[in-house]
């Protein structure tokens, strides 16, 4: 599938983070104060996602705009995205999302079929799958760019909610 408009998603789903933090964090006070803003970057945020909808690319700001919205129509579109995708990503990137999607979406409904690709996506970062490794043991997979590609991972490995397995700690740990 070809990749299109992602700054207009990316500032969709930065629209939908933001009315969520302005919304729920903070002092009671400081977010009663910052509800009605919350309100308009969440109605400026729709005829965004409207138009990246129109324009496919990952599926991130249907998932972004599902939790500032709990509009299931949003989660439904994330899904469908998600599951057009084929394969494990090597890595959150400027050019796939995936595992943020795939994460988030595990987070949102618990379903073992994300959790599972989540689980393939880190093991592809274990000692032994086609993995470099400094003498002080940062794993990095490409040359190019090579902390953006194991920042964002680690990122995705502090964030995932999976549950009590031990897989978390594990993660985590490899992450830190």
């Amino acid at each position: 599938m070809e990749r299109q408009i992602m700054p207009t998603g990316d500032s969709q789903k930065t629209m939908a983070a933001a009315s969520i933090a302005f919304k729920t964090k903070g002092s009671v006070r400081l977010r009663m104060q910052h509800i009605p803003f919350s309100s308009t970057v969440l109605n400026k945020d729709k005829p965004l996602y409207t138009f990246a909808k129109t324009y496919r690319e990952s599926g991130y700001n249907d998932v972004w705009l599902y939790k500032a919205t709990q509009e299931t129509t949003n989660l439904a579109d994330a899904r469908e995205f998600y599951s057009a995708l084929s394969g494990t990503p090597w890595a959150l990137s400027w050019d796939s999302n995936a595992p943020a999607v795939q994460v988030l979406l595990y987070g949102i409904t618990n379903e073992q079929a994300y959790r599972s690709d989540i689980v393939n996506l880190f093991k592809s970062w274990e000692l032994g799958n086609d993995l470099h490794y400094t003498p002080q043991g940062l794993a990095w997979q490409n040359r190019w760019e090579a902390l953006r590609y194991t920042g964002q991972s680690s990122a995705s490995f502090l964030y995932y909610p999976c549950g009590t397995d031990g897989g978390r700690d594990k993660y985590r740990t490899w992450a830190e």
